[in-house]
C-alpha cells in the first residue's frame, strides 16, 4: 500500500483496505509495519464496523494442504478428548431445531460434479447406524417420493451391474437375502396392508365356526417358495386357504396380467410341492357362509 508507518491513517482508509479491498486486519498491519493490536485500536477509535465469521470467511478457499492440518488437528483432539462434538453440549430438541434450520438453507443447494464425486466415495461401504436407518425411515414416513426418471433407472442399473460384477461374492449373498423368508416377510409387510376387508370377513366366518382351527399367515408369518398363503391350519394338518379375487388371480377377468403362480392351478401347484393340500375361496362367494362353512369342512375331513 505504501502507507509510512509514521503516518496516521484516516478513517476513509480503513474503510478502504478493510471493506473495499477485503484486507484482512494482519494484512493491513503487515503494510502498515504496526501491530495488529494497533489496526485493531484505530479502527475502533474511527468507529469503523469489524466484519462477522461468515463474513470473514464468505468466499474463502482453504487450501488442500490447510485443509488437511484442520482435519488431523480435529482428530487429535476429538482422540484426546479435548474436543468434543456440538451435539454432547445441547439437548436433542435443540439440535433437531439447528438441524432443521441447515436443511432449509441447504434446500434447492446444487453440488458441482467435482463434491457429488467426492460425497460419493466417502458414501462407498459406509452403512448407516441402526438410529440413522430409523430416522431416515421416520422422515419419509407418508411421503410419496417423486417417480424415478428413465435417465435416473438407467444410471441405477449400470451402477448395479458394475457393483456386482466387481463383487460377484456381493451379489450372491444379496440374492440369498432377497430369497430368504425373513425378506419376503418384510416385503410382503410392505407392499401390502394386511388384512384386508374380505380376508377379515373370511377369518371371522373360519374363527366362529373353526375355532383354533385356522391361523391368519397373510402378513408373510408362513413363507412357502415365496408365497404367504392367507390361512394355515394349526392343529398338524397340513392345509391351506387362499382367498382370491377375480381382480388379481382370474386371468379371465383380471385387469392385468395373472402369472402362473397367482392362479388357483398354479398355487395349489407350488404349494403341493411339500405336501400341502389347498382350498381356493373366491371373494365372490363370501356372502354365502353356509356354503363356505361347508366346503371348509368337507376339505378338513379329506
Amino acid at each position: 500500500m505504501g502507507i509510512s508507518k509514521n503516518l496516521n491513517p484516516t478513517k476513509e482508509q480503513f474503510e478502504k483496505w478493510y471493506w473495499r479491498d477485503n484486507l484482512s486486519i494482519s494484512k493491513i498491519a503487515k503494510e502498515l509495519s504496526i501491530s495488529q493490536t494497533a489496526v485493531s485500536y484505530w479502527m475502533k477509535k474511527y468507529g469503523v464496523p469489524r466484519r462477522t465469521v461468515s463474513e470473514s470467511l464468505k468466499g474463502r478457499q482453504f487450501s488442500e494442504e490447510h485443509r488437511r492440518r484442520i482435519s488431523e488437528t480435529r482428530k487429535r483432539l476429538f482422540s484426546t478428548g479435548r474436543l468434543k462434538p456440538w451435539t454432547t453440549y445441547h439437548d436433542e430438541q435443540y439440535i433437531n431445531r439447528i438441524y432443521r434450520r441447515i436443511g432449509r438453507m441447504k434446500r434447492g443447494t446444487k453440488h458441482s460434479p467435482e463434491v457429488k464425486a467426492k460425497i460419493r466415495a466417502k458414501a462407498i461401504g459406509r452403512r448407516p447406524s441402526e438410529k440413522t436407518r430409523y430416522k431416515m425411515s421416520e422422515a419419509h414416513r407418508g411421503k410419496k417420493l417423486p417417480p424415478l426418471s428413465e435417465e435416473q433407472k438407467r444410471k441405477l442399473s449400470l451402477s448395479r451391474v458394475k457393483l456386482y460384477q466387481e463383487n460377484p461374492k456381493l451379489h450372491e449373498k444379496v440374492k440369498e437375502q432377497l430369497r430368504s423368508e425373513e425378506m419376503q416377510r418384510k416385503r410382503l409387510k410392505a407392499l401390502f396392508r394386511k388384512p384386508t376387508k374380505s380376508e377379515k370377513k373370511l377369518d371371522l366366518i373360519l374363527q366362529r365356526h373353526f375355532p383354533g382351527e385356522w391361523e391368519y399367515t397373510g402378513d408373510g408369518s408362513h413363507i412357502i417358495y415365496g408365497l404367504s398363503p392367507d390361512w394355515t391350519n394349526c392343529n398338524g394338518k397340513k392345509k391351506l386357504i387362499e382367498l382370491f379375487g377375480e381382480a388379481f388371480h382370474d386371468p379371465d377377468k383380471a385387469f392385468i396380467n395373472v402369472p402362473w403362480k397367482a392362479t388357483e392351478f398354479g398355487r395349489k401347484a407350488i404349494f403341493s410341492q411339500l405336501r400341502y393340500s389347498t382350498l381356493i375361496i373366491w371373494d365372490y362367494e363370501l356372502g354365502d357362509e353356509r356354503g363356505i362353512i361347508e366346503r371348509v369342512e368337507n376339505f378338513l375331513e379329506k
